[in-house]
């Protein structure tokens, strides 16, 4: 068993050791060796405990995020790309807010360029959404 000394920087000097046996390679201060270390309290798989914390699914109804504008909160029928920020917005309710505002609507910030180019594949996803 081939063993090496760590020195833990934060914790001070106490002593570590490594060592490997035919099964693991462990980590363990001076009182304890390789077949003494402590089993996991419990046998959940951290993966499938992580698996129950994924945000819930949408309606079966409901299209995907990415179609959505974010000001309507609708599936989008004439997505447009706020050149200034890189945002997807539909349309309509883009132009209303720019007429009056120098601001992106949703993060707020200073737009250099107010001009829209039409997003056609964005389009072109919710059509084909729409059309399902």
């Amino acid at each position: 068993m081939e063993q090496l000394d760590v020195r833990e920087e934060e914790a001070g000097p106490s002593e570590l050791r490594l060592e490997e046996n035919e099964e693991e390679l462990c980590v363990f201060d001076e009182a304890q060796s390789c077949d003494e270390q402590d089993e996991p309290e419990d046998d959940i798989d951290p993966i499938v405990e992580m698996s129950d914390e994924v945000k819930p699914e949408a309606e079966p109804d409901s299209p995907p995020e990415e179609l959505v504008c974010p000001l309507t909160h609708e599936l989008m029928v004439d997505p447009v790309i706020l050149m200034g920020s890189g945002q997807t917005y539909e349309r309509a309710p883009l132009e209303r807010w720019l007429a009056t505002h120098d601001t992106d609507p949703m993060t707020g910030a200073k737009l250099t360029r107010k001009d829209l180019a039409e997003n056609v594949l964005v389009r072109s996803m919710c059509r084909r959404y729409s059309g399902r």
